[in-house]
């Protein structure tokens, strides 16, 4: 009686273990996608911000490549059309060099009660002028809108 229950519970411990290694599979990492296809791109004369997708989907991870003239000293993402509060995002500095600075971050939107919602992307940079003019000591503040939408719009 003792061995039908331990082999039992072996053959359920086991198909979920399997269940979950299945469910890890690398093949979706690749599936997301590059900077190869079409990106989505905002740009000015002293940050560049690059998103991994063509279309920014509601609650979907994605990653984004900032390059800055400057350090930057923090970002942040908050509803232009609607109330959503503000989405700080946590950078980490890939390469610096030749006053040229790089980073990456994630971020997921939540969903809101409108399918196209538009939102402010905020990148505060660090002024790096050596001046004691106080008014030039502000840090550097830049916005960039973008949308994004509950699914896929259609194309014609």
């Amino acid at each position: 009686m003792v061995k039908k229950h331990t082999t039992f519970i072996q053959l359920i411990t086991s198909g979920f273990v399997i269940g979950l290694l299945l469910a890890c599979n690398p093949e979706q990492a690749d599936n997301q996608p590059t900077c190869d296809t079409q990106c989505i791109t905002m740009q000015n004369l002293q940050v560049k911000v690059t998103l991994n997708t063509d279309v920014i989907l509601v609650e979907q991870q994605y990653q984004m490549t900032i390059t800055a003239k400057q350090p930057i000293n923090s970002m942040s993402i908050s509803g232009s059309n609607m109330n959503m509060g503000t989405l700080p995002l946590f950078l980490t500095l890939t390469s610096s060099n030749n006053n040229t600075y790089i980073y990456q971050s994630a971020f997921m939107l939540g969903l809101c009660s409108q399918p196209k919602m538009t939102w402010i992307l905020n990148v505060e940079m660090a002024n790096d002028t050596k001046t004691t003019d106080t008014a030039s000591l502000a840090n550097t503040i830049t916005e960039f809108d973008f949308v994004s939408y509950w699914q896929r719009p259609k194309t014609n």
